[in-house]
């Protein structure tokens, strides 16, 4: 019986090449939810009620903040204006509301963030969301069967620009690769004198 051996330093370098290929075409995107936007823990809100009969409540959780409508009878509005805060050190390019109802039918549920497209590390930005019961809804809904509906916030790395987080390798000043003298084409990176 014939072996046949393999030199492995021959196996090593195609596995090398072949991973090196990938990550060359590679386009990264990093998305990022909780912990990156977070909520504030205790949103304001305002019902329109005057018989004290339903109940709004939220929840705060990282990005996640979940509502939730008890007793609810047809007409009861309320509005939760909550603010969010970019926790991490760089700047994040905001992503759309996704809210999540599971009831359609018989809440009408808002959503709308202030400010621009993006947000600076410990800025913050309110989202105003606003809920109407119609008249398909079941009253007297408690614990388990209230009306629940969540809000998610999603952020993305903002890429490209001098953003000073080592992630702009394209033109930004990222502190380059000079970490003796300081000036390095350009850029200072606030290395030794």
């Amino acid at each position: 019986m014939k072996t046949k051996k393999v030199d492995f330093t021959l196996v090593v370098i195609i596995g090398l090449l072949a991973l090196s290929l990938c990550f060359s075409t590679a386009a990264p995107s990093y998305s990022y939810a909780s912990p990156v936007l977070s909520w504030s823990t205790n949103p304001s809100i305002t019902e329109n009620e005057s018989i004290d009969v339903a109940h709004t409540d939220c929840i705060a959780e990282g990005s996640y903040l979940t509502i939730t409508v008890t007793n609810a009878y047809p007409g009861y509005e309320s509005n939760i204006v909550g603010e969010v805060v970019n926790t991490v050190g760089f700047p994040i390019n905001l992503s759309d509301l996704t809210l999540t109802n599971n009831h359609p039918d018989f809440i009408n549920v808002t959503a709308a963030r202030s400010g621009g497209s993006s947000l600076d590390p410990g800025e913050s930005f309110t989202v105003d969301v606003n809920l109407k019961v119609t008249d398909q809804a079941e009253q007297n809904r408690t614990g388990e069967n209230a009306y629940t509906f969540q809000i998610v916030l999603t952020a993305q790395q903002q890429s490209g620009g001098d953003n000073d987080n080592g992630g702009d390798n394209g033109g930004g000043d990222n502190g380059g690769g000079d970490n003796g003298g300081g000036y390095n084409g350009g850029g200072y990176n606030g290395g030794g004198d």
